[in-house]
């Protein structure tokens, strides 16, 4: 194979030279360092460095993610990283809500550490809420994230942490263009009128995104191609986990966790359309599967009805079954436990989907200068 910065050598050079000029521009000296040897980055083709000034580049009024992150797209071995640009302005009052979280992340990663014998590695979790204003590559293709834990190197994470990035506009837009009307169409009405609120489901979010930060993980080094489906079935059973977690220390009230999970659940509705092999999807159906085996929910023609007295259970006992699997390192187990849990959606739910032809599977957003 011949390496992506050789075929589009000249590509590269002339986003290098970008980047070092807007690390010129850049009144933020650790902005500056970032763009700086991200610069670098793009010419040298090794990105480590300028990862861990990226985490540290939190503090300023813009946000911007650039270069080789996800591997959703290999199919194959689930390692290769396709690029992406996310540029974004910072807001500050949301940024503090999501940081008055992190030394929380760190004691529930220690709390599970207690409980299944690990030494908790978390550290630093900066956290950064914005409203989107450009994105190109893999971060407008297929899937349009809304939020995103990053580098995806453990090492990185174990010496350093990771950063976690909200895109709240694009964000709010799902859940108000696609999630509250599928609610509307799959729920009880007392359920909707509790669900529809997007502040809650930015709590979830944050709750996902910082479960993708714990001390284990479902890699493709070790896992292969289903390493992304499980990892995000993970990131949404650990995020609920830690929402009752913060109910457990008087952070947060019962019934805004309970709501949350609700509305992960349903919005499972949305991320199944995108496909039976798209990571986000078979992690869904894992949960959903799981959910109704425990008695949390029940699928009707109707639609979704929910028992929030079972939910902690049941998320507790999918999660201890998630780390037995990280734990093991066993590929073969893995695919397993997905082919059995992820790949078979209810009847139900399927008779569900075609009631939510209208409603878009996904934003598409639009860019002006």
């Amino acid at each position: 194979p011949i390496p992506y910065s050789e075929v589009y050598a000249s590509e590269m050079v002339r986003i290098a030279e970008l980047l070092a000029r807007a690390a010129d521009l850049s009144t933020d000296s650790h902005f500056k360092e970032f763009l700086r040897l991200r610069s670098e980055a793009f010419l040298t083709n090794r990105y480590r460095e300028s990862d861990i000034a990226w985490i540290h580049a939190n503090h300023g009024p813009f946000e911007f993610t650039v270069g080789p992150y996800e591997s959703y797209a290999d199919k194959l071995f689930g390692v290769k990283r396709t690029f992406e640009s996310i540029l974004g302005v910072v807001l500050q009052e949301d940024t503090k809500l999501a940081s008055s979280y992190q030394g929380m992340i760190q004691r529930f990663d220690a709390s599970l550490g207690e409980r299944y014998g690990y030494v908790a590695k978390t550290t630093l979790t900066p956290m950064v809420v914005m409203d989107q204003v450009f994105a190109g590559g893999e971060a407008i293709y297929e899937y349009v994230p809304m939020a995103y834990n990053l580098p995806n190197d453990r090492d990185i994470h174990a010496e350093v942490g990771s950063k976690k990035v909200f895109v709240k506009n694009v964000m709010f837009a799902k859940f108000d263009l696609i999630t509250a009307r599928i609610a509307r169409m799959v729920l009880r009405f007392e359920d909707v009128e509790r669900f529809c609120d997007p502040q809650t489901y930015l709590k979830f979010v944050i709750g996902h995104e910082s479960a993708h930060g714990l001390s284990f993980h479902f890699g493709g080094d070790t896992f292969g191609p289903v390493a992304s489906a499980i990892e995000e079935g993970k990131a949404d059973v650990f995020g609920m986990w830690f929402l009752y977690y913060l109910v457990e220390h008087g952070v947060l009230d019962a019934q805004t966790a309970q709501i949350a999970v609700m509305q992960n659940l349903t919005d499972g509705l949305r991320q199944i359309r995108f496909g039976a092999k798209e990571a986000h999807a078979v992690g869904t159906v894992i949960q959903i599967n799981w959910f109704v085996e425990a008695g949390a929910l029940q699928l009707s023609e109707a639609g979704l009805d929910f028992d929030p007295a079972l939910f902690k259970v049941a998320i507790e006992s999918l999660g201890d079954g998630l780390y037995e699997l990280a734990a093991s390192k066993d590929k073969v187990a893995v695919e397993a436990f997905v082919d059995e849990w992820g790949r078979q959606i209810p009847e139900k739910i399927l008779q569900l989907l075609p009631r939510f032809a209208d409603v878009p599977i996904d934003i598409d957003p639009i860019f002006s200068v």
